[in-house]
């Protein structure tokens, strides 16, 4: 008959590359966010096929004439463009991922004169 420390000895810790750490998604101008899990992705391509599915904009985050960009806000709530940084990497700081269009990142890059 076993013991109690054989039985625990036999219980797997869960990959803590596969436990699910929600990551929220929002898009502009839609009023419901989506959840996506960066852990079970492997690379950037397969979280803008994820997002293009959950938000319905097939082909629109990976052609070469993508009409959206994608966003996320780190630990210290600072906004970047994903991509920058290497997946794994990523994975880890990403907080909150935001799908903008073209021309409002383009307006939110503009630099502004303050007059000083």
């Amino acid at each position: 008959m076993a013991d109690m420390d054989d039985c625990l000895s036999s219980i797997e810790e869960p990959n803590k590359e596969q436990v699910f750490r929600s990551t929220k998604v929002f898009m502009k101008g839609q009023a419901i966010g989506r959840a996506v899990n960066l852990n079970i992705l492997n690379s950037y391509d397969q979280l803008k096929d994820a997002l293009e599915d959950k938000f319905q904009i097939w082909g629109e985050l990976q052609n070469c004439n993508h009409k959206w960009v994608l966003l996320y806000i780190d630990h210290d709530g600072e906004m970047m463009i994903v991509g920058d940084d290497p997946w794994p990497e990523f994975r880890n700081i990403a907080k909150k991922i935001l799908i903008y269009s073209r021309e409002e990142v383009n307006r939110m890059m503009m630099p502004v004169d303050f007059g000083f």
